[in-house]
């Protein structure tokens, strides 16, 4: 083992950075221990000369902790250059299972693979690269996906853009795990330094997960208790011990206090907190903790109005905009009098209008002054791991002076309706953050700091094979967190989902976590009894599940199902799963809607029936417009793409036929046949699949079909035949 080691070493000064064209490694540190998987440190040279001791006292501390560390400094002059160091690393013994990038290393900035991300749907051609881009370290960590290179960004050399290849998987399953240690854009090899010592310092403490704090801000999953509160239950399931003497959390809510931001600025800083999961909205420098709150006197709410009547018209003169127009249209919309506007340019007015909105946000410079103490930090927040910018939210709790070790961050926006916790109980049993972290496979999420870490293991211990896996199954005393990971291991190969302990698990197991991991995998198979179980699991206890199964029914577009969704709009008391629902019966033609409320529903209340009528009866329908456009040449190129894109999201039923003879027409515009075509790769679970592929396959093998058409319908193709890359965010 230590003379392929050493080859590998050896092999290693010199990797290709160009066609035609060697850079040599400045510096390579092998492991000094031998261990069973190995890990890499990848630091551009300038970070290493800086903090060289500090770097080989966290490879120190990264292989007490039972992994081989390699510490390979380089002018990293690309991705590919890491990217090759990272598979060679991966294929020898022992393999590679994760990587921490230090400093300036290349940043991959992903497009072409929206249908990889959870929510992130702009349009490429419409805003710049950077705006439009996904930064992804997907890049190294999933080795068998493959990328055409755009161009390097002009204004910052860290930046690379990339293509997913039509060629490539259209799924990320990732060989390794990464991290990145990165504390700003510019240079900071003090807070570097700090930070790599904090982090051995940590390992060494070694504590366990016994004390977590979760936040639910304003507007997430639409406010709905019911949502919050399967939230809570499924986090106990995972964390049982945290609700016992000994352990303790924190679950606030926004609506609790309107001064909340300074029990949050408090309570991060609580000296025992191990782990912070934050489900709110946000941006690369801010957390929105709050909204609007409840006023308590029509005084309070006018003045709310006028705040906020006030930031309307500066907000249009940052935007260069017609202030008069504006607050003429302002006046117009809601009846409001001039003299509530009154002060919007004032200095003293603008400063105190400023500290109110201050007092519902967390800002990176709220946290200069603080020592957050939770070693892990989760971001279920649109943007907190943005890296790429000179301050991210993210990187000020974990490059900050307090405890925090890593966080979980994404760098673009996300869905609110993904399960969020998933696997999240798995830290307690002292699961390394990047093992948790392989089963988070959207572009757009991250680790920030250091990925070797855990916490000090419960007794209990996470399953390794499969026979392990199938007595866990079976134990219905044993922890509901291994549990779900043992049913993940067990089936998330599709070719075995179709196992009955799979169904029996979703519709009988006592436990939501383990249910909700099993609806999972049976999605992600896409089994022929996927349609049979959800009508079972669209009433299941659990909140998360039904919200699931209703949308999950939407998709597969099953004209047996309306009635199941009609209940389900109708009779849940959850805003989301009511939402969801009302979403997929959009999807439906009216007429076969009204045909189900007019043949039997009778467990719905007559009066929900006639307002189910007027929401989903009306001739004009839901993106009716959009669905004419589909083949209406006279509507305009621009239109048409717009009402093309909408499908991708909204998937009806009925749009299948007109995308299907877009992207076949040869008299048609290429792009809009390339628009077509990847909006059908969002049909994953379609009924009307085995047509749609058809077409598609027909387009890929056409002679006469432009190249970008194509290459787009392989790509397709390859989507709808791998299935969705998160089963709840096809």
């Amino acid at each position: 083992m230590h003379r392929t080691l050493l080859s590998i070493l050896l092999f290693l000064p010199f990797v290709a950075a160009a066609p035609g064209q060697r850079i040599q490694a400045k510096i390579v540190e092998k492991p000094a221990r031998t261990w069973p998987t190995s890990f890499a440190i990848l630091v551009d040279l300038e970070t290493y000369k800086a903090a060289g001791d500090a770097l080989k006292a966290y490879k120190a501390a990264v292989e007490e902790d039972g992994l081989s560390a390699h510490l390979i400094a380089d002018a990293w002059k690309h991705p590919e250059q890491v990217r090759d160091i990272i598979a060679q690393l991966h294929r020898a013994p022992p393999p590679l299972e994760g990587a921490a990038l230090v400093g300036r290393i290349p940043v991959a900035m992903i497009r072409d693979a929206q249908h990889l991300t959870s929510a992130f749907k702009m349009d490429q051609k419409r805003f710049p690269f950077r705006r439009s881009s996904v930064p992804s370290d997907r890049f190294y960590e999933d080795l068998d996906l493959s990328f055409t290179f755009l161009r390097k960004d002009p204004e910052n050399p860290l930046l690379f853009y990339y293509s997913l290849s039509p060629d490539s998987p259209q799924r990320i399953q990732k060989e390794i795990y990464s991290g990145r240690i990165l504390p700003g854009q510019r240079p900071d090899p003090a807070r570097l330094r700090a930070y790599l010592e904090k982090v051995v310092r940590r390992k060494k403490e070694n504590r366990p997960l016994v004390q977590a704090m979760i936040y639910t801000g304003h507007g997430y999953n639409s406010s709905s208790m019911a949502a919050w509160q399967c939230m809570n239950h499924m986090f106990r399931e995972q964390m049982p011990w945290l609700h016992r003497p000994g352990g303790r959390v924190v679950s606030l809510y926004h609506s609790e206090s309107p001064d909340l931001k300074a029990a949050v600025m408090m309570e991060i800083q609580r000296p025992d907190l191990n782990l912070l999961v934050f489900h709110a909205h946000g941006s690369p420098d801010k957390q929105y903790l709050l909204g609007a709150p409840l006023l308590p006197s029509m005084r309070s709410r006018v003045d709310a109005i006028k705040r906020y009547l006030r930031n309307r018209l500066r907000r249009a003169k940052r935007r260069k905009k017609d202030v008069e127009k504006e607050k003429a249209a302002l006046v117009a919309r809601w009846g409001v009098p001039e003299a509530w506007f009154k002060g919007a340019f004032d200095s003293t007015v603008e400063a105190e209008d400023e500290k109110k909105e201050e007092a519902k946000t967390l800002r990176v410079k709220d946290l200069k002054g603080v020592s957050p103490v939770a070693e892990v930090v989760v971001f279920d927040e649109c943007f907190n791991g943005r890296f790429i910018d000179e301050e991210y939210i993210a990187g000020a709790y974990v490059f900050g002076p307090g405890g925090t070790v890593a966080a979980v961050a994404n760098t673009v926006n996300v869905l609110q309706d993904v399960w969020a916790d998933e696997c999240l109980g798995l830290l307690g049993y002292g699961m390394r953050l990047g093992r948790y972290h392989r089963f988070r496979n959207h572009l757009e999420s991250h680790i920030i700091g250091d990925p070797t870490f855990r916490f000090r293991p419960r007794k209990d211990t996470v399953p390794a094979d499969l026979s392990r896996c199938k007595q866990l199954i079976l134990d219905t005393n044993a922890p509901a967190a291994l549990r779900a990971q043992a049913a993940r291991l067990l089936f998330g190969d599709p070719a075995r989902t179709r196992d009955s302990a799979l169904k029996h698990l979703c519709l009988r197991d006592p436990m939501a976590e383990v249910r909700l991991a099993a609806l999972k995998c049976l999605a992600a198979g896409r089994t022929e009894w996927l349609g049979e179980v959800l009508e079972k699991t669209v009433t299941d206890p659990c909140e998360m599940i039904r919200r699931q199964s209703v949308r999950l029914i939407g998709d597969l577009g099953r004209p047996d199902h309306i009635a199941l969704l009609l209940r389900a709009e109708a009779l849940d008391e959850s805003r989301r799963v009511s939402f969801q629902a009302r979403t997929a019966l959009n999807r439906y033609p009216p007429a076969s809607i009204l045909k189900v409320l007019a043949d039997g529903t009778p467990d719905i209340p007559t009066s929900a029936k006639e307002i189910l009528r007027k929401r989903f009866g009306n001739p004009s329908r839901f993106l009716g417009g959009d669905l004419t456009r589909l083949g209406d040449r006279t509507a305009g190129t621009k239109k048409r793409i717009q009402s093309i894109r909408t499908f991708r999201l909204y998937r009806l039923q009925e749009a299948v036929t007109g995308l299907t003879n877009v992207a076949r027409d040869e008299k048609d515009e290429a792009d809009v046949r390339v628009v077509a075509l990847e909006a059908l790769g969002w049909y994953v679970f379609s009924d009307k699949r085995p047509e749609i592929l058809e077409a598609v396959k027909a387009v890929e093998t056409s002679k006469d079909a432009p190249e970008a058409v194509r290459l787009e319908a392989r790509k397709t193709r390859r989507r709808l035949e791998a299935g969705p890359n998160d089963p709840f965010t096809p």
